[in-house]
């Protein structure tokens, strides 16, 4: 056999071993991802314990913001490099590179993008994004919203709830809510809707053609109460 054909033949059976081991390679890794994690395509990033955040942008997906045991961050894989965050002091700065789109949306329809979890909150504030936040218990919770933002309450228990919303933002107490003082203030066409709240006292101050918006039973909660 020529020294040529030697090469090309050595060449091939190369590139055939080289084919075989990174299809090896790469099932190896396929088998080992749990189809069924539903986290399986985000990433967790480093953070430390904060009380108070203080988000800006959005990309168009929401972020989760709920309470855990400890702190940790986890974001979309494939927005991974959108994402920058700071710790000072008690706060955490969560910034996207690209801001929301400026529509009112329902953050439980938009892709979960950024999954925040801590022990402690006692205030967020939001220019733009789409949040959802689940389960907080008792204390003290303040939301400031700006920027065409929109957020998602539920399953809040809480002393006072306090939601500040502005410049279009959208603010949606939507299931299973309770505080015994629920102070709203919503200014410069924010809405703030009341789908499910149960509250002691609530106070309320709109401002610029803003709404606050109550449905049938929030109207029996706070006006028909025995």
């Amino acid at each position: 056999m020529r020294t040529s054909n030697k090469l090309i033949v050595g060449l091939g059976a190369i590139l055939v071993v080289a084919t075989i081991t990174v299809d090896l390679m790469l099932k190896s890794i396929y088998n080992r991802i749990d189809l069924l994690d539903p986290l399986k395509n985000y990433d967790a990033i480093p953070a430390t314990e904060f009380r108070v955040l203080r988000f800006i942008g959005g990309n168009a997906y929401a972020v989760s913001i709920q309470p855990a045991p400890s702190t940790g961050i986890k974001v979309m894989r494939s927005r991974k490099g959108f994402l920058r965050t700071e710790h000072h002091g008690d706060t955490l700065f969560v910034r996207f590179s690209v801001m929301s789109n400026g529509q009112m949306r329902d953050p439980e329809q938009v892709p979960l993008g950024l999954i925040i979890s801590t022990p402690h909150l006692d205030a967020v504030f939001a220019t733009g994004g789409d949040l959802i936040l689940r389960g907080w218990k008792n204390g003290n919770l303040k939301l400031d919203l700006f920027g065409n933002g929109s957020a998602d309450l539920s399953g809040l228990q809480l002393t006072v709830l306090t939601i500040l919303a502005h410049e279009n933002a959208l603010v949606r107490l939507r299931r299973t809510n309770s505080a015994d003082s629920l102070v709203v203030r919503s200014e410069q066409k924010a809405q703030v809707i009341l789908e499910d709240i149960r509250a002691k006292k609530i106070t309320p101050v709109l401002l610029d053609q803003s709404h606050l918006v109550l449905n049938k039973a929030s109207v029996k909660a706070f006006f028909l109460r025995d």
